[in-house]
């Protein structure tokens, strides 16, 4: 499910990239659904961080039984290069 052509890992990322510092899934979540309808849900955003955490693209630190999730410049400088690397591709497709 996209929002507004934005996939749940497209937003965790967003958020990820404007944190001071690492943060709980619980507190990413709450960020996310600030003023946004329809919500997001925990799970969906836990299966976001997993997908970008398998793809080497954020770090994830347990402390007891958290999960913190930190993104570094590079890891978001590649992201959001094959991001617009697809959308490039999804416009040259559309014409």
């Amino acid at each position: 499910m996209s929002v507004n052509g934005l996939s749940p890992q497209d937003i965790a990322m967003a958020v990820l990239c404007c944190a001071d510092g690492p943060l709980s899934t619980r507190a990413l979540t709450e960020r996310i659904n600030v003023n946004r309808e329809p919500v997001l849900t925990h799970e969906r955003v836990y299966d976001a961080l997993l997908e970008l955490h398998r793809r080497g693209l954020v770090e994830r630190r347990k402390s007891g039984r958290q999960a913190y999730w930190h993104v570094d410049y590079w890891q978001a400088d590649a992201y959001w290069e094959s991001v617009d690397r697809d959308a490039q591709v999804e416009v040259g497709d559309s014409h």
